[in-house]
C-alpha cells in the first residue's frame, strides 16, 4: 500500500508472509547443511511474518530508459516476535540511493548507486538467509547468489550505459538496445564492532559488460556477464534494472 505524499515523494507499507524450507539434496560427496552445520540459525527453515515501512523519493525523467534524476529508499523492516513469530526476532534498516545523469549527449549514461542495510536482533533469532548478502545479479555480479553474509552490508555499483540502436519492431513495441559496462564494490560486515575497526578489510569487487533490451515502456530484459576473482563469466538474465 502506497500513498503519494509529494509528486515525487511516496510512502509504502507492506506486509508478507514467507516460509522457507531447507532441504537436503541428493549430493553424497558432501554433507547436507543441516549435517554441516547443525547449530546455524535458520538451518531447518522458518516460517515469517514481515511488516515494512518506507519513503521512495524518484526524480527520474523515465522508467524503461531513465536518462537523469535521483532515487532514494530509506526501509525499516519487522521480523519480531510481536508479529507471532517463532522462530525469528530482528528488524532491518535499508538505505539506497541511485544518481543517472547523461554524457554529452542522452545515448550515453554514467548511473551510480549506493546500497547499506543493517541487521539488529541476536545471531540465534536471524535465519542465516534473512541476513544481509552480497551476491548475484543485483548486487555483485560475478558472484553467485548470497555469496557473502553478514549483519550488516555496504555497497558501490557504476554502470556505464550506451543506447546502440532503437528501432520499431512491426509497430507493436518500441525497442531500445543498451550496451553497458559495469563495476561492483562490496563488502558484509560480522556487526557494528567490525564495521567500526574494520571498515574497507576484505572488500570485494566484480565487472562486466551486457546488454539492455527496452520494449515500449514497461519492459526491461537485462542481459549481464560478471567476473571476479573467484568466478570468470557468470551470465545473468532477468528483467528489471540493477538500479
Amino acid at each position: 500500500m502506497g500513498y503519494r505524499i509529494l509528486p515525487r515523494l511516496a510512502v509504502v507499507l507492506a506486509g508478507f508472509y514467507r516460509d522457507t524450507n531447507i532441504l537436503n539434496g541428493h549430493n553424497d560427496d558432501t554433507p547436507s547443511t543441516q549435517r554441516f552445520a547443525p547449530g546455524l540459525p535458520g538451518v531447518h527453515g522458518a516460517p515469517s511474518n514481515y511488516l515494512s515501512a518506507a519513503l521512495v523519493y524518484n526524480s527520474r525523467d523515465d522508467l524503461v530508459r531513465p536518462t537523469e534524476g535521483w532515487e532514494a529508499i530509506v526501509k525499516y523492516l519487522s521480523a519480531d516476535h510481536a508479529l507471532f513469530n517463532r522462530h525469528t526476532d530482528y528488524q532491518k534498516l535499508i538505505f539506497d540511493v541511485s544518481y543517472i545523469r547523461p554524457l554529452i549527449w542522452r545515448r550515453q549514461v554514467i548511473a551510480l548507486h549506493a546500497n547499506t542495510e543493517v541487521v539488529f536482533g541476536d545471531d540465534e533469532d536471524i535465519p542465516f538467509f534473512e541476513l544481509s548478502s552480497l551476491g548475484g545479479d543485483d548486487t555483485m555480479r560475478g558472484y553467485f547468489p548470497q555469496r557473502f553474509l553478514g549483519k550488516g552490508s555496504a555497497l558501490v555499483n557504476v554502470e556505464y550505459r550506451l543506447k546502440l540502436v532503437d528501432f520499431n519492431f512491426r509497430k507493436l513495441w518500441d525497442v531500445a538496445i543498451d550496451g553497458v559496462g559495469f563495476g561492483d564494490v562490496g563488502r558484509v560486515y560480522e556487526g557494528a564492532h567490525d564495521f567500526l575497526q574494520h571498515p574497507f578489510d576484505r572488500v570485494r569487487y566484480s565487472y562486466g559488460g551486457g546488454l539492455r533490451v527496452a520494449l515500449s515502456s514497461g519492459l526491461v530484459a537485462r542481459i549481464d556477464a560478471g567476473f571476479s576473482p573467484e568466478e570468470k563469466g557468470l551470465v545473468y538474465l532477468t528483467f528489471g534494472h540493477t538500479f
